[in-house]
């Protein structure tokens, strides 16, 4: 990555999806607790054991059935005035917003 480094493309990607599990995979301690300020999900050192990337998968997997089961509710909803009243969303679906001029633009992971 030429321009940016893992915390800079860590701290644009919360600004859009603030809940993502991302998980550092690198070779230099000195970046753990930039990453953990940035609730990084986890933070791996390279040689990584396959114990330690198998624990790691797992508690993604975990991390996101509780989220479907509702057993977790790591995003809240949003209420949204649009033309014909209002809608509800998760903010987890919102995959971008853009200004345009006194409105905002906002799409969705489903393409709405």
């Amino acid at each position: 990555m030429p321009d940016y480094n893992g915390i800079s493309l860590l701290k644009n990607l919360r600004t859009y999806r603030p809940a993502l599990p991302v998980v550092y995979v690198t070779a230099h301690k000195k970046f753990a607790f930039d990453a953990a300020k940035l609730n990084a999900f986890s933070y791996l050192l390279k040689p990584v054991c396959r114990e330690e990337l198998l624990l790691t998968i797992n508690k993604i997997i975990d991390y996101y059935e509780k989220i479907i089961t509702g057993q977790e509710k790591t995003d809240k909803r949003i209420k949204l005035p649009v033309k014909d009243g209002m809608i509800f969303i998760e903010a987890i679906e919102i995959v971008s917003l853009l200004a345009d001029g006194n409105y905002t633009k906002i799409s969705l992971i489903d393409g709405k």
